[in-house]
């Protein structure tokens, strides 16, 4: 008699499959071994574990997702709830083993195991085995009571007292196969080159509208095939409907695409695809990683941005290096006044056409994709699974085992991306930080004009491996939904010279959209805070580039409610005064904040009308504001005064006394220096000048 498994997983095919791929290595063992698989109604595994003849029972679950504070008790119900109909399926089935490969799914399974076996109702191991470098919340928390941990990566094996790296284990249908015989099984005609896109079972907004966007570019092309796994519906995005909705902006139907393109909700012959397929233009988690070795496959890469330790934007990197693949980082746009991911369709259609074109490198990355494969990974699992079930060592087998090259994770990856990768928000901004300041002075070019050496050092930033990095890693941050790794990415934005970003920043200053009632309760105000608004504005003074945009963008802020905002307006319109000299809207603006209640707010726009104003409209509020309560203000308006002298304003000579006559030279607080003395000193000197630069009136 066989031993008696129950396997779980799922939610999504990436925790289906390798449970499925696990299950039929062990039938084909133990031909009279036994199986149950436990998942839910609503998870993928209730469409795909069926075809594959195993007997599958469901139980409730729910992920780890708490958009409202109920959902915390719907989330404790549905999972004790799943618990309890486990704990009586385990007693009913009896098996030997449970194995759990992650996902929401397999949590009521494996909690109601080692539960049993705490209370001696259950002599089944719990096996698990974890996909990525990263573990799941739920392969994390019980890993470590775990009879064992199957590994796919070896440097997780860190976070688990009993595991052993096997790598992934992938479907026997996913295999090198003819590509001529695949295309006539599918009814694509032999002359086209074929370009499977995918983002997953439940697809990939970004990949799915890049496709879609990128058919106005592609359809001139007669010898291209397209076939593109869409997603189905399983969570609040609507693959299919985004896709059609994307298809009617770009003018586009299926009937027009008819012959070269096609759409399915989700791929069942997945393996028979990617043996038709020339270019393969997916994600880069450690599943489809490894079955794109497994057959074989050349790859476009779009990794999944703001994942746990960024692991998928390592997996792409170190495939990249293989030469197995080419990589497409998502960017960030924004939509309807908010920041999203997104990947640009011409962008990728030049990749796929740029990969086509170039038949001696697919080859290449296909041979290279091959060598890289570990197809005995599954069977080196099973084979670790029935010699703990018999009570034997597995040690011989995982030696063999070891000695050969690991398929795609971290054992390989350059340290530095591994070490900048563990990073994000304000430590990944300080890393930015000192990196550019490390090119900046390796640049030796302090003999130039300031324009110079920031192009220089732009040039720079452009060409270095891991600024690329950090600019993309920044963008990702840019569309994150908490605010503080937002604003570590606004920063960043201005540190790496991203102008391209500048749109971003401008919708972040401009955003208007009202914060909720609990955040406007404490002091919020829109759902892009004051902090992210000013420290855009910050980011946009240090790219540098004046622009219509950025006028309108300093327009805004210097109405802002936020004061620091307005005081970084300010000191924009200093920074791009060349361009903004005597343009009278914006005077006005500054006029108005030169009277604000706020000193810091005060100050800047004083020295930002000496900076743009003519000496007739800012004379006059300089007069007021000379006699200031605040000694900073004061200071601001002797040095806006001699900004206009620097200007070639016509300042009459009595003006400029009649300031300095009236004003008071002291300062609240202690500074050897007096800087507002200084400042009235250097002013005074202007007027004795003999050659000044102040008009003849008043003399």
């Amino acid at each position: 008699m066989g031993h008696r498994f129950i396997l779980t997983g799922g939610g999504t095919g990436g925790h289906v499959t390798p449970a499925i791929a696990l299950g039929e290595e062990l039938r084909a063992r133990e031909p009279d071994a036994q199986f149950l698989y436990v998942g839910t109604r609503t998870g993928k595994e209730a469409e795909i574990v069926p075809r594959y003849g195993f007997p599958i029972a469901y139980v409730q679950s729910h992920q780890w997702s708490f958009r409202r504070k109920w959902h915390v008790l719907r989330f404790i119900w549905r999972i004790a709830c799943g618990t309890i109909k486990a704990c009586h399926l385990i007693i009913k089935y009896r098996p030997d083993a449970v194995i759990g490969t992650g996902g929401y799914v397999a949590a009521p399974v494996v909690f109601a195991n080692v539960l049993l076996r705490r209370i001696r109702l259950s002599r089944a191991l719990t096996i698990i085995h974890e996909q990525n470098t990263v573990p799941g919340k739920l392969n994390a928390l019980v890993g470590k009571v775990a009879d064992l941990v199957l590994l796919s990566f070896p440097t997780a094996s860190a976070r688990f007292p009993r595991a052993v790296c096997v790598g992934y284990p992938v479907r026997p249908e996913i295999a090198p196969a003819d590509r001529t015989e695949a295309k006539r099984r599918l009814g694509i005609p032999q002359e086209t080159t074929v370009v499977l896109a995918f983002g997953g079972s439940m697809g990939a907004r970004t990949i799915n509208r890049a496709v879609v966007d990128a058919l106005p570019f592609l359809r001139d092309r007669k010898d291209l095939h397209i076939v593109h796994g869409t997603g189905r519906k399983l969570s609040s995005y609507d693959p299919v409907a985004d896709c059609e909705s994307r298809m009617q902006r770009n003018g586009l139907t299926y009937e027009s695409l008819s012959g070269w393109y096609e759409a399915h909700g989700f791929i069942d012959r997945i393996g028979e695809y990617y043996a038709a397929a020339d270019v393969v233009v997916c994600r880069s988690g450690a599943g489809t990683l490894a079955e794109l070795c497994a057959c074989g496959r050349a790859a476009l890469l779009i990794p999944k941005a703001n994942l746990p330790g960024d692991h998928q934007v390592l997996n792409a990197l170190e495939m990249a290096r293989r030469g197995a693949a080419d990589i497409l980082f998502e960017d960030a746009v924004t939509t309807n006044g908010a920041p999203e991911e997104y990947v640009a369709g011409e962008e990728l259609a030049r990749k796929i056409v740029e990969l086509l074109e170039d038949k001696p490198r697919l080859g290449k990355m296909e041979s290279n994709a091959l060598a890289s494969a570990r197809p005995e990974a599954t069977k080196v699992s099973v084979g670790v699974i029935l010699s703990l079930l018999e009570g034997r060592s597995p040690d011989g087998l995982l030696l063999e085992f070891a000695a050969r090259e690991p398929v795609v994770g971290d054992a390989h990856l350059d340290t530095r991306f591994g070490r900048v990768a563990a990073l994000s928000g304000e430590a990944l901004r300080a890393y930015a930080e000192t990196a550019v300041s490390s090119i900046s002075r390796s640049l030796n070019c302090a003999s130039g004009t300031p324009s110079d050496q920031e192009d220089a050092l732009v040039r720079a930033l452009d060409a270095d491996e891991m600024v690329a990095y950090l600019r993309y890693r920044a963008a990702t941050h840019l569309t994150s939904k908490n605010w503080r790794m937002r604003n570590a990415g606004v920063k960043m934005v201005g540190i790496l010279r991203q102008r391209d970003k500048l749109p971003v920043l401008a919708g972040f200053v401009k955003d208007r959209a009202p914060a909720s009632r609990m955040r406007r309760l404490f002091g919020g105000d829109f759902q892009t805070n004051g902090f992210i608004r000013r420290n855009s504005m910050a980011s946009l003074i240090q790219l540098g580039a004046a622009s219509p945009l950025v006028r309108e963008v300093i327009l805004w802020g210097l109405e802002d409610p936020y004061f620091e905002v307005r005081s970084q307006s300010a000191r924009a319109v200093q920074a791009f005064r060349a361009s903004l000299e005597n343009d009278q809207e914006i005077v006005e603006r500054l006029l108005n904040c030169a009277k604000d209640k706020y000193f810091e707010v005060a100050v800047e726009a004083v020295k930002a009308m000496g900076s743009v104003a003519s000496a007739e409209t800012a004379l006059e509020v300089f007069r007021s504001l000379s006699q200031h309560e605040n000694w900073r203000v004061r200071q601001a308006v002797v040095e806006a005064c001699c900004a206009l002298l620097d200007r070639g304003q016509d300042v009459p000579k009595a003006f400029l006394s009649e300031i300095l006559a009236g004003m008071m030279v002291t300062s609240t607080g202690f500074c050897p220096s007096f800087s507002l003395k200084l400042a009235v000193a250097k002013l005074g000197e202007r007027i004795r000048e003999p050659d000044s630069t102040a008009g003849d009136r008043g003399k």
